[in-house]
């Protein structure tokens, strides 16, 4: 049986890195997906800054594999070029704190019309590959709500065509937010999954909840990929309270809310039901 790897994005935890760095510590998390820092995103930091983010992650033995990246989160219709700058900066940043994979998205759609945007969409996206080509950083897809790539069949169009040069981060509660059960898709895209963001919800509401206590089948799907992977991350992403950067609060459940005292809290309890998933099916992490 293979063995998962665990991350998290621990900007949900606290604001400052002293508190990130705590909450990996105390869930015993050796990565993170590095998302924003003092309440501000990861590439808009100085240079100094971010030497001093690796120098203290590295003091206490946390590395970043990923930047958890806001690139592609655009409308389609939007000037691509001040974009492309911002992916720059965010490759800079990623070889400043040693990351090989940059998390992104593939542009908001105008509703109801993502098919008419297709071609501007995978165009966008191969300038934005082209723009990563050499700099020895993956770029990775996640199906986000309301982008082109938000449903299993527009998923599966973006890795027909971009599979050899991008990878693909699972979200279940993404697509459960989008109408779609994961436990459905997941045989459909298994070989191109790279990774997953562990959020749950409930399929009827959206409504985001504790992995295991959703309709996203997380356990089942954990033990099948198990099957056939090995050394994939598994990153938490709560969603459980809200915290500083996070703006867009669709799927926010109030109760679950209102169920968590601190950030803390929410992300403990966040990280401990996916471990409770992992051991009671027998599954190994790191």
């Amino acid at each position: 049986m293979s063995k998962f790897v665990l991350s998290a994005f621990a900007d949900e935890a606290g604001k400052t890195l002293s508190a990130q760095i705590a909450a990996l510590r105390r869930n015993r998390i050796g990565y993170m997906e590095i998302r924003n820092v003092d309440g501000k995103s990861v590439v808009d930091l100085t240079a100094g800054e971010k030497k001093d983010i690796r120098a203290a992650l590295d003091g206490a033995g946390i590395r970043v594999r990923t930047i958890g990246s806001d690139i592609g989160k655009i409308d389609i219709t939007a000037d691509l070029a001040p974009h492309l700058d911002r992916l720059k900066r965010t490759l800079d940043a990623a070889g400043t704190l040693g990351a090989t994979r940059i998390r992104m998205f593939s542009f908001f759609m105008p509703e109801g019309r993502a098919d008419e945007y297709r071609d501007e969409a995978l165009e966008r996206i191969d300038r934005m590959l082209d723009t990563a080509k050499g700099s020895g950083v993956t770029l990775y897809h996640e199906n986000e709500k309301s982008i082109y790539g938000d449903t299993f069949a527009r998923v599966k169009d973006l890795m027909d065509v971009f599979g050899g040069r991008m990878k693909f981060i699972f979200d279940p509660a993404n697509f459960l937010q989008c109408g779609e059960k994961p436990g459905e898709i997941y045989p459909l895209l298994q070989k191109d999954i790279a990774c997953f963001h562990i959020k749950d919800a409930v399929f009827a509401t959206g409504a985001v909840v504790p992995a295991g206590e959703g309709d996203g089948a997380i356990p089942d799907i954990l033990a099948a990929h198990a099957r056939t992977a090995d050394g994939v991350m598994l990153t938490v992403e709560p969603h459980l309270k809200k915290f500083v950067g996070f703006t867009d609060m669709r799927g926010m459940n109030a109760d679950e809310e209102k169920r968590y005292a601190t950030n803390d809290a929410a992300f403990d309890a966040a990280v401990a039901a996916l471990k409770s998933i992992l051991e009671r099916e027998g599954l190994s992490y790191e």
